[in-house]
């Protein structure tokens, strides 16, 4: 994640913007079992269709109450405040469980919404590449406007790691920030990811989520 001159929280971007589209028609008959993907960066636009559509599953009559609504990730992640934490937010909300599943790469912000799944229904497939890391800045300008800056980094940074003492296994700040938020880049197998308590299950085998 990335801290931008503007002071946008977002994160670090590949180099050329991913484009990745379901069809029509395998859109619609997904979306109708209630089964979601959030594919490619994770932008404002992709995040909002997102949480619509659990609002809407929310707001539905005929959606069965037990029913877990199921978001399949593949994304490197994307901006925090405008992306992230909306989505966030409406999972841990929804009146429906959600299950949340990592296929391919699950990073950043990816990651964190990978953890906000409902306890129980949190998976990842067997290749699934999981990664956490801390917010990466650039900033300039006079020194009260760097310090603001500096504020609302730090402030970015404990609501993560406040997050992640929610989802994973660790209750202690401090082992949260060493264990996933390091220095560097943690990247995490799906059985890794299994022991730190960020997801519930492998799946090995059938689609039975």
């Amino acid at each position: 994640m990335k801290v931008l001159n503007n002071q946008t929280l977002t994160e670090d971007l590949p180099e050329q913007e991913r484009t990745i589209n379901l069809s029509s028609e395998d859109n619609t008959f997904l979306q109708n079992h209630g089964i979601y993907y959030l594919l490619g960066d994770l932008e404002p636009i992709q995040a909002t269709s997102l949480h619509q559509s659990i609002l809407r599953k929310n707001l539905d009559p005929s959606w069965p109450s037990l029913a877990p609504l199921t978001i399949v990730i593949n994304s490197p992640g994307g901006e925090l405040v405008g992306a992230t934490w909306p989505l966030v937010d409406i999972i841990l909300a929804s009146r429906f469980p959600i299950r949340t599943v990592a296929i391919g790469d699950c990073s950043s912000g990816a990651a964190l919404v990978l953890s906000c799944g409902t306890k129980g229904l949190r998976a990842a497939m067997p290749n699934a590449s999981i990664m956490f890391h801390q917010l990466s800045s650039a900033t300039e300008g006079n020194v009260e406007g760097i310090r603001s800056w500096y504020g609302s980094v730090e402030q970015e940074h404990r609501k993560m790691v406040r997050l992640l003492a929610k989802t994973s296994k660790y209750k202690s700040l401090k082992v949260v920030e060493k264990q996933l938020l390091a220095g560097e880049d943690v990247w995490l197998s799906p059985e890794r990811a299994l022991e730190h308590g960020l997801i519930d299950k492998i799946i090995s085998r059938g689609l039975k989520w």
